[in-house]
């Protein structure tokens, strides 16, 4: 290959690069690599944490390996969530406006949840046989699990639906 066939070979895969669907593969190629990179990290604190725990470790030294657990399930949740973005092909059908969110967030609980006179509802985050989710305006707490969240988490969390999903549902 002569040196003007590379520089030619150079300005088209420039020009490819520069291509909309070669940079949302290269971005995607690079989230789930970040994805991987997150899973392997949090896979070594859980296996680490039950390594310490087996071993009879202070809590303290179990708690310094635990800590970055909940950063790492955020990270991996973002990382999916913009995954998920990117492949959609029509991103117009996902979206939803902030105004859709505040209404959402509007919404009455007790439409989602049967609430007692006391104000306490069955929680959707574990099997509850009494009511121990206490709801206050549109937020609720639960005493048995430590689960708090607003209208639209509660309703995620009951019917098991994306965050996009409960909220167009709340709209109606």
């Amino acid at each position: 290959m002569t040196y003007h066939e590379m520089v030619q070979s150079y300005q088209i895969d420039m020009a490819e690069f520069k291509n909309e669907a070669h940079c949302k593969c290269v971005r995607l190629r690079a989230l789930y690599d970040k994805l991987t990179e997150l899973e392997d990290e949090l896979f070594i604190r859980y296996r680490d944490y039950d390594l310490s725990s087996k071993n009879g470790r202070p809590y303290f030294d179990r708690a310094l390996i635990a800590y970055p657990i909940d950063s790492l399930l955020k990270e991996i949740k973002n990382t999916k969530m913009s995954i998920r973005v990117l492949n959609s092909g029509d991103i117009k059908t996902n979206t939803i406006s902030p105004d859709m969110i505040v209404n959402a967030r509007n919404c009455p609980i007790g439409d989602i949840l049967d609430v007692n006179k006391a104000g306490f509802a069955l929680c959707p985050q574990h099997i509850d046989k009494k009511p121990s989710l206490y709801t206050k305006g549109n937020y609720g707490y639960c005493f048995s699990c430590g689960y708090s969240g607003d209208v639209i988490d509660i309703y995620q969390k009951k019917h098991g639906v994306r965050f996009i999903d409960a909220v167009k549902k709340l709209q109606q």
